[in-house]
């Protein structure tokens, strides 16, 4: 959960840096970031307070939660690459 929390926080930085340059806060760039928030939050949420010894079972379920996000990390990262960055969606 600490990277979850860790990638949350450098999305929050990155945010906070682009509308600080002037960015819209209603840009594609700024919902892909918050997009990232919502993909990581309902994961963290879930297991933030579990501290219990994972059993095959909840090592799965974990696993397939973290599988999720990074399938949506993967899209947002996919989407700006293909748009040519940061820059490219900032203009929107």
């Amino acid at each position: 959960m600490r990277g979850l929390r860790e990638l949350v926080g450098a999305c929050d930085l990155i945010l906070a840096e682009y509308l600080a340059a002037g960015g819209s806060a209603d840009a594609e760039v700024a919902g892909l970031l918050r997009s990232m928030y919502l993909a990581a939050s309902w994961t963290w949420k879930l297991w933030q307070d579990d501290n219990r010894p994972l059993d095959e079972e909840r090592a799965e379920l974990l696993h397939r939660d973290l599988a999720c996000f990074a399938d949506h990390a993967l899209g947002v990262r996919t989407l700006l690459a293909e748009g040519g960055g940061w820059s490219s969606l900032a203009e929107s």
